[in-house]
């Protein structure tokens, strides 16, 4: 006869390999199912990516300094080409600016939505993306035609506007910034007709001042820092 002892030995060890072996088996496939889950989610990601649809790349722009005035143009160009794409349109422009000081390029245009109501939309174009519009604090006074805009002569004008400015503008300038802007505008104080304003820093003590010009190149005054 069997000892009863013996049975109730052998059969705990045959539960405790029987619960390893389950409990093995669970983990496995909680390890498996785990492992399969991320595999699939970082493969849909890369499609998404890949394609453009859900995850688009996000875009960067390199910085434009404003002592590069042919890369401060082709940077002006490339925001106006970006905001006209998303506006789907061409509409009539109240002020087009290249800033270097934000990096960053604006374009006002008369609300399509209510013409004739002297009402300014403003859009941003910002690290390659758009934002906008948002309602501008300005009334649209006079329109700027961009066509008569020389895009190629632009650098040109920046580079004379930068000397004739350092040359009437204060020795004493502290740390001041270089270029800010340039500005295309109809209707400012004191001028007529388009202009081309580039503004320029005066530094820690002093504001800055400006050369403006007529929209075809022609010198219409100097304003030096204060």
């Amino acid at each position: 006869m069997q000892n009863p002892y013996e049975m109730e030995s052998r059969s705990g060890v045959g539960s405790f390999v029987a619960f390893v072996l389950v409990f093995g088996g669970c983990l496995a496939f909680l390890v498996w199912s785990v492992l399969r889950i991320a595999t699939g989610s970082t493969a849909a990601t890369e499609a998404l990516t890949a394609d453009g649809g859900g995850m688009p790349a996000s875009t960067t722009v390199a910085p434009v300094s404003g002592e590069d005035t042919e890369a401060v143009v082709a940077f002006g160009q490339e925001g106006l080409e970006a905001i006209e794409a998303e506006t789907g349109a061409e509409y009539a422009t109240a002020y087009f600016m290249i800033r270097p000081d934000t990096q960053t390029v604006d374009l006002g245009i008369e609300d399509p939505d209510i013409p004739g109501e002297q009402k300014v939309l403003d859009y941003t174009w910002r690290n390659g993306q758009v934002e906008g519009p948002d309602r501008a604090s300005v009334p649209l006074v006079e329109f700027v035609n961009l066509n008569e805009l020389d895009w190629e002569a632009l650098p040109g004008l920046i580079d004379q506007a930068r000397v004739l400015y350092d040359s009437a503008s204060p020795d004493t300038l502290v740390n001041p910034r270089g270029l800010t802007w340039v500005e295309v505008e109809s209707g400012l104080p004191f001028t007529e007709g388009t202009v081309i304003r580039v503004r320029f820093d005066g530094g820690e003590a002093h504001s800055g001042g400006w050369v403006e010009y007529a929209i075809d190149g022609t010198l219409l005054g100097v304003q030096p820092a204060q």
